[in-house]
């Protein structure tokens, strides 16, 4: 007979003849694991994938907002520090900016997209560490995340580096090799930050899991890429109408300029990096059947031996010879 109190469940046992109860024996208390909160992980559909991409990025907003803060913030000073310092002026005309710089612009704004391009890859890093822990049902902090993502730098730029120059190989040649090679590229990230795998390594191991669902891979980048395109297309309007209104000093309008691709790459790089990751796990869990255990194991959320829910245990308060453990 079973009586459950709390999460210790207490079984009166009758042992075979022969073999009297001592008189102080009563119980043996089978103690059951706490319920485990980690999701239950199973192949989805593309609007699944989608809309659980939605969820982690909007019910996760203090936690990944900061995290891409530490990236793009900077990156924002010093672009605005490099567009001040090469616009010569600035006027609208029919609700059209334009804009009158030095010789030294051309020169700023290549500075600015080397350095964003390495920001996005260390950013890539560390919105992967902190969704894959959400997801799998941890809390990431902050530090952790960003510890992780600077430790692995060198490979995600590398990674980065690597994937940007085939693509546009491929959009020279063709265009259609070059979207291929981008779309089977599409989870390297986490196969360096997950599976700890070099620049190449990763780039490999993401055409292997992408190969035989390239299309819904496609598919999913490219309604997830729509919806963004409308999000900030209405954001746009919105500060594109504060900006266009009313007269503005060249400071305010560097400022402004500066603070508009700060708040799509607030929103871009979160969404895109739920995306990844959301079927990063879609295509391990249908191409090699892993539980939620060895993913909550390699993102560090369990200890290599530990288990998400260890076998019960057999506690006694009989001393005449039942069985402790």
């Amino acid at each position: 007979m079973r009586r459950a109190t709390g999460h210790r469940s207490t079984w009166r046992v009758s042992l075979p003849t022969g073999h009297p109860i001592p008189s102080d024996a009563r119980t043996i208390a089978l103690s059951t694991p706490e319920p485990t909160t980690h999701p239950t992980l199973r192949p989805l559909r593309i609007g699944e994938i989608l809309g659980t991409a939605i969820r982690l990025t909007l019910s996760n907003v203090r936690t990944l907002i900061p995290l891409v803060a530490i990236i793009v913030v900077p990156l924002a000073i010093i672009d605005a520090v490099l567009l001040l310092a090469t616009l010569h002026n600035g006027f609208i005309v029919d609700n059209k900016l334009y804009l009158q710089t030095t010789g030294g612009y051309n020169g700023g704004r290549y500075a600015m997209l080397a350095l964003r391009f390495l920001g996005s890859a260390i950013a890539a890093g560390l919105v992967f560490r902190a969704v894959s822990t959400i997801y799998l049902g941890g809390q990431p902090s902050v530090g952790e995340s960003a510890r992780a993502a600077f430790s692995r730098a060198g490979t995600l730029v590398m990674t980065a580096l690597v994937v940007t120059i085939g693509t546009l190989i491929g959009l020279v040649l063709l265009v259609l090799p070059g979207i291929w090679f981008a779309v089977t590229c599409a989870v390297a990230v986490p196969a360096v930050m997950m599976e700890g795998r070099g620049a190449f390594e990763a780039i490999g191991r993401s055409q292997e899991l992408v190969r035989g669902r390239w299309w819904a891979t496609f598919g999913a980048f490219l309604v997830a890429y729509l919806l963004l395109a409308v999000v900030e297309f209405v954001l746009g309007l919105i500060l594109g109408a504060a900006l266009l209104g009313g007269h503005h000093s060249l400071t305010a309008l560097g400022v402004e300029l500066v603070v508009v691709f700060l708040v799509a790459q607030l929103i871009t790089i979160p969404f895109i990096g739920s995306v990844i990751t959301v079927i990063y796990f879609d295509l391990r869990v249908r191409k090699e059947g892993l539980d939620v255990e060895h993913h909550a194991r390699e993102v560090g959320l369990l200890p290599g031996g530990a288990v998400a829910t260890p076998p019960p245990t057999i506690a006694t308060d009989a001393p005449g010879g039942l069985p402790t453990g």
